[in-house]
Protein backbone atom coordinates (compact mmCIF):
# COMPACT_ATOMS: atom_id res chain seq x y z
CA UNK A 1 0.00 0.00 0.00
CA UNK A 2 1.63 3.28 -0.91
CA UNK A 3 0.88 6.23 1.15
CA UNK A 4 1.42 9.40 0.61
CA UNK A 5 3.65 11.29 3.36
CA UNK A 6 7.49 11.55 3.52
CA UNK A 7 8.42 11.68 6.87
CA UNK A 8 7.03 10.71 10.52
CA UNK A 9 8.00 10.68 13.86
CA UNK A 10 7.26 7.78 16.26
CA UNK A 11 7.81 8.53 20.67
CA UNK A 12 9.82 11.51 19.69
CA UNK A 13 11.94 10.18 16.90
CA UNK A 14 11.48 11.22 13.23
CA UNK A 15 11.85 8.44 10.63
CA UNK A 16 14.47 10.37 8.82
CA UNK A 17 16.87 11.39 11.37
CA UNK A 18 17.48 7.90 10.95
CA UNK A 19 18.49 7.93 7.22
CA UNK A 20 15.78 6.33 6.48
CA UNK A 21 12.93 7.20 4.25
CA UNK A 22 9.15 5.60 3.29
CA UNK A 23 9.25 3.83 -0.18
CA UNK A 24 7.35 1.95 -2.82
CA UNK A 25 9.46 -1.42 -4.16
CA UNK A 26 8.22 -2.74 -7.45
CA UNK A 27 4.45 -4.39 -7.37
CA UNK A 28 3.11 -1.83 -4.97
CA UNK A 29 -0.16 -0.71 -5.86
CA UNK A 30 -1.79 2.58 -5.47
CA UNK A 31 -4.80 1.43 -3.18
CA UNK A 32 -7.42 3.24 -1.08
CA UNK A 33 -6.75 3.85 2.50
CA UNK A 34 -9.99 3.81 4.86
CA UNK A 35 -10.42 6.89 7.29
CA UNK A 36 -10.30 4.64 10.25
CA UNK A 37 -12.25 1.82 10.99
CA UNK A 38 -15.92 1.11 9.72
CA UNK A 39 -18.83 1.42 12.07
CA UNK A 40 -21.31 -1.71 12.86
CA UNK A 41 -24.89 -0.76 12.75
CA UNK A 42 -26.88 -2.88 15.12
CA UNK A 43 -30.56 -2.22 14.25
CA UNK A 44 -34.43 -4.32 14.88
CA UNK A 45 -36.87 -4.72 11.92
CA UNK A 46 -40.49 -3.25 12.64
CA UNK A 47 -43.20 -3.20 10.55
CA UNK A 48 -42.45 -5.90 8.28
CA UNK A 49 -38.76 -4.65 7.85
CA UNK A 50 -40.51 -1.23 6.44
CA UNK A 51 -38.66 0.06 9.09
CA UNK A 52 -35.43 -0.90 10.93
CA UNK A 53 -34.07 2.05 13.11
CA UNK A 54 -30.01 1.81 14.68
CA UNK A 55 -30.32 0.90 18.05
CA UNK A 56 -26.46 0.88 18.57
CA UNK A 57 -23.23 1.92 16.35
CA UNK A 58 -19.77 0.43 17.47
CA UNK A 59 -16.68 0.25 15.83
CA UNK A 60 -15.14 -3.37 15.49
CA UNK A 61 -11.51 -2.71 14.09
CA UNK A 62 -8.73 -0.03 14.94
CA UNK A 63 -6.87 1.51 12.45
CA UNK A 64 -4.25 -0.31 10.56
CA UNK A 65 -2.14 1.13 7.80
CA UNK A 66 0.65 -0.25 5.71
CA UNK A 67 3.77 1.24 3.92
CA UNK A 68 7.14 0.19 3.15
CA UNK A 69 10.49 2.08 4.58
CA UNK A 70 14.19 1.78 2.95
CA UNK A 71 17.55 3.70 3.63
CA UNK A 72 17.54 7.36 1.79
CA UNK A 73 19.32 7.04 -1.29
CA UNK A 74 19.02 11.05 -1.49
CA UNK A 75 21.75 10.82 1.89
CA UNK A 76 25.27 8.84 1.87
CA UNK A 77 23.34 5.41 1.39
CA UNK A 78 23.40 5.12 -2.29
CA UNK A 79 26.23 2.66 -2.22
CA UNK A 80 24.64 0.22 0.73
CA UNK A 81 20.83 0.40 0.47
CA UNK A 82 21.83 -2.85 3.02
CA UNK A 83 20.73 -3.19 6.56
CA UNK A 84 23.42 -4.64 8.58
CA UNK A 85 22.05 -6.88 12.01
CA UNK A 86 22.45 -3.76 14.08
CA UNK A 87 20.21 -1.41 11.87
CA UNK A 88 17.84 -4.40 11.57
CA UNK A 89 17.81 -4.40 15.44
CA UNK A 90 17.54 -0.91 15.74
CA UNK A 91 14.90 -0.49 13.89
CA UNK A 92 12.63 -3.23 15.33
CA UNK A 93 13.74 -1.66 18.82
CA UNK A 94 12.39 1.59 18.06
CA UNK A 95 9.15 0.49 16.29
CA UNK A 96 7.88 -3.13 17.09
CA UNK A 97 7.40 -2.41 20.98
CA UNK A 98 4.62 -3.96 22.91
CA UNK A 99 2.86 -1.03 23.86
CA UNK A 100 1.70 1.65 22.36
CA UNK A 101 3.54 5.43 21.26
CA UNK A 102 2.68 8.19 19.34
CA UNK A 103 2.47 8.54 16.07
CA UNK A 104 2.90 12.01 13.84
CA UNK A 105 2.55 12.43 10.25
CA UNK A 106 5.62 15.48 9.36
CA UNK A 107 6.11 18.46 7.08
CA UNK A 108 2.02 17.76 6.26
CA UNK A 109 0.31 20.96 7.18
CA UNK A 110 -3.32 19.10 7.32
CA UNK A 111 -1.54 16.91 9.89
CA UNK A 112 0.09 19.72 12.11
CA UNK A 113 -2.49 19.16 15.22
CA UNK A 114 -3.19 15.34 14.33
CA UNK A 115 -1.66 12.02 16.16
CA UNK A 116 -2.09 8.56 16.35
CA UNK A 117 -0.93 5.81 19.13
CA UNK A 118 -0.18 2.32 18.77
CA UNK A 119 2.60 0.20 17.63
CA UNK A 120 4.30 -1.37 14.59
CA UNK A 121 4.74 -4.98 12.83
CA UNK A 122 7.81 -5.19 10.81
CA UNK A 123 8.90 -7.77 8.14
CA UNK A 124 12.32 -7.48 6.28
CA UNK A 125 12.14 -7.23 2.41
CA UNK A 126 15.04 -9.00 0.95
CA UNK A 127 17.50 -8.65 -2.43
CA UNK A 128 18.83 -12.52 -2.15
CA UNK A 129 20.34 -12.74 1.08
CA UNK A 130 20.57 -8.81 2.06
CA UNK A 131 18.29 -6.79 3.70
CA UNK A 132 17.08 -3.69 1.47
CA UNK A 133 13.94 -2.66 3.71
CA UNK A 134 10.87 -3.12 5.44
CA UNK A 135 7.07 -3.99 5.00
CA UNK A 136 5.64 -1.61 8.28
CA UNK A 137 2.24 -2.56 9.50
CA UNK A 138 1.16 0.51 11.86
CA UNK A 139 -1.12 -0.94 14.72
CA UNK A 140 -3.28 2.16 16.16
CA UNK A 141 -5.09 1.58 19.35
CA UNK A 142 -8.02 3.81 18.41
CA UNK A 143 -10.03 3.29 15.26
CA UNK A 144 -9.80 7.03 14.78
CA UNK A 145 -7.23 10.01 14.90
CA UNK A 146 -6.74 12.02 17.97
CA UNK A 147 -6.07 16.61 18.15
CA UNK A 148 -3.88 17.73 20.09
CA UNK A 149 -4.75 18.27 24.09
CA UNK A 150 -6.99 21.05 24.39
CA UNK A 151 -7.29 22.51 27.83
CA UNK A 152 -9.72 24.92 29.68
CA UNK A 153 -9.32 26.30 33.12
CA UNK A 154 -11.83 28.28 35.30
CA UNK A 155 -12.79 29.19 39.05
CA UNK A 156 -16.12 27.62 39.39
CA UNK A 157 -18.74 28.23 42.55
CA UNK A 158 -21.32 30.90 42.55
CA UNK A 159 -23.02 31.91 39.35
CA UNK A 160 -19.87 31.15 37.41
CA UNK A 161 -19.41 28.98 34.25
CA UNK A 162 -16.91 27.12 32.92
CA UNK A 163 -17.78 26.60 28.88
CA UNK A 164 -16.25 24.16 26.51
CA UNK A 165 -16.62 23.53 23.45
CA UNK A 166 -16.31 20.00 22.05
CA UNK A 167 -13.78 19.95 18.55
CA UNK A 168 -13.94 16.63 18.10
CA UNK A 169 -15.48 15.48 14.63
CA UNK A 170 -17.70 12.39 16.07
CA UNK A 171 -20.66 12.41 17.64
CA UNK A 172 -20.51 10.59 21.31
CA UNK A 173 -19.28 11.10 24.82
CA UNK A 174 -15.50 11.49 25.51
CA UNK A 175 -14.45 11.30 29.14
CA UNK A 176 -11.91 14.05 29.82
CA UNK A 177 -9.33 14.86 32.33
CA UNK A 178 -10.62 16.69 35.25
CA UNK A 179 -8.60 18.37 38.55
CA UNK A 180 -10.97 20.11 40.91
CA UNK A 181 -8.84 22.14 43.49
CA UNK A 182 -11.17 22.92 46.50
CA UNK A 183 -11.56 26.34 47.92
CA UNK A 184 -13.86 25.32 50.73
CA UNK A 185 -15.14 22.06 52.16
CA UNK A 186 -18.34 20.49 51.64
CA UNK A 187 -20.39 17.92 49.46
CA UNK A 188 -19.21 18.43 45.68
CA UNK A 189 -21.51 18.79 43.23
CA UNK A 190 -19.67 18.85 39.45
CA UNK A 191 -22.48 19.72 37.14
CA UNK A 192 -22.53 19.55 33.39
CA UNK A 193 -25.09 21.26 31.20
CA UNK A 194 -25.71 20.03 28.06
CA UNK A 195 -28.62 20.13 25.14
CA UNK A 196 -31.68 20.69 27.83
CA UNK A 197 -30.18 17.84 30.77
CA UNK A 198 -27.36 18.31 33.44
CA UNK A 199 -25.28 15.46 34.58
CA UNK A 200 -24.03 15.79 38.28
CA UNK A 201 -20.49 13.88 39.64
CA UNK A 202 -21.01 14.23 43.49
CA UNK A 203 -17.85 13.58 46.01
CA UNK A 204 -18.98 14.23 49.49
CA UNK A 205 -16.77 15.10 52.29
CA UNK A 206 -14.58 17.17 50.55
CA UNK A 207 -11.86 19.81 52.51
CA UNK A 208 -10.60 22.78 50.97
CA UNK A 209 -7.24 22.72 49.61
CA UNK A 210 -8.01 19.11 48.14
CA UNK A 211 -7.47 18.47 44.89
CA UNK A 212 -9.96 15.72 43.01
CA UNK A 213 -8.33 14.29 39.68
CA UNK A 214 -10.84 12.23 37.61
CA UNK A 215 -9.00 11.16 34.53
CA UNK A 216 -9.34 10.11 31.08
CA UNK A 217 -8.97 6.60 32.26
CA UNK A 218 -12.04 6.63 34.49
CA UNK A 219 -9.53 6.33 37.43
CA UNK A 220 -10.79 9.14 40.50
CA UNK A 221 -8.40 9.94 42.88
CA UNK A 222 -7.99 12.27 46.08
CA UNK A 223 -4.50 14.42 47.38
CA UNK A 224 -6.28 13.64 50.60
CA UNK A 225 -4.99 10.10 51.60
CA UNK A 226 -7.61 9.77 54.16
CA UNK A 227 -10.43 10.61 52.25
CA UNK A 228 -12.66 7.00 51.33
CA UNK A 229 -13.09 8.90 47.85
CA UNK A 230 -14.23 5.62 46.51
CA UNK A 231 -17.19 5.52 49.07
CA UNK A 232 -17.78 8.89 48.76
CA UNK A 233 -18.22 8.91 44.72
CA UNK A 234 -21.39 8.49 43.22
CA UNK A 235 -19.32 6.74 39.95
CA UNK A 236 -20.55 9.39 37.43
CA UNK A 237 -17.38 10.05 35.56
CA UNK A 238 -17.25 13.94 34.13
CA UNK A 239 -18.34 13.62 30.09
CA UNK A 240 -18.08 15.55 27.28
CA UNK A 241 -20.87 15.56 24.96
CA UNK A 242 -21.06 16.12 21.28
CA UNK A 243 -24.26 16.18 18.64
CA UNK A 244 -23.96 17.78 15.55
CA UNK A 245 -24.40 21.25 15.51
CA UNK A 246 -24.70 21.32 19.52
CA UNK A 247 -21.24 20.82 20.83
CA UNK A 248 -21.30 23.45 23.70
CA UNK A 249 -20.91 21.91 27.36
CA UNK A 250 -21.69 23.95 29.99
CA UNK A 251 -20.21 23.09 33.45
CA UNK A 252 -20.48 24.74 37.10
CA UNK A 253 -20.34 23.75 40.64
CA UNK A 254 -21.66 24.38 43.95
CA UNK A 255 -18.53 24.68 45.80
CA UNK A 256 -15.78 27.32 45.13
CA UNK A 257 -13.21 25.85 43.14
CA UNK A 258 -10.35 25.76 40.29
CA UNK A 259 -11.14 23.65 37.91
CA UNK A 260 -8.89 22.05 34.70
CA UNK A 261 -10.55 20.04 31.97
CA UNK A 262 -8.47 18.66 28.92
CA UNK A 263 -9.25 16.30 26.49
CA UNK A 264 -8.10 15.33 23.06
CA UNK A 265 -10.61 15.82 20.13
CA UNK A 266 -11.50 12.98 17.88
CA UNK A 267 -9.94 13.25 14.53
CA UNK A 268 -11.63 11.50 11.45
CA UNK A 269 -8.59 12.20 8.84
CA UNK A 270 -7.32 10.61 6.00
CA UNK A 271 -4.47 8.43 6.92
CA UNK A 272 -2.03 8.71 3.43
Amino acid sequence: MRVRFSDFEYDGITLSSKGLAIVSFDGAQDDDIETDSQRTFNSISLFGGRYQPFITSVFEDRLEVEFSIAKNFCEDNMNNPYFSIQEIEDIQYWLNRPTSHIFKILNEVEYANVYWEGSFNLQWIKMGEDTIGFNATFISNRPYASGNEVLYEKILGGNKELVLPDFSYDEGTITPTVVIELQEGGDLEFINHFNGATTVTKIKGCVSGEIITFDKLMQVSSSIESHDIYNDFNWIFPKIYNLYGNTINTYTANLNCDCKISYNPVRKVTFS
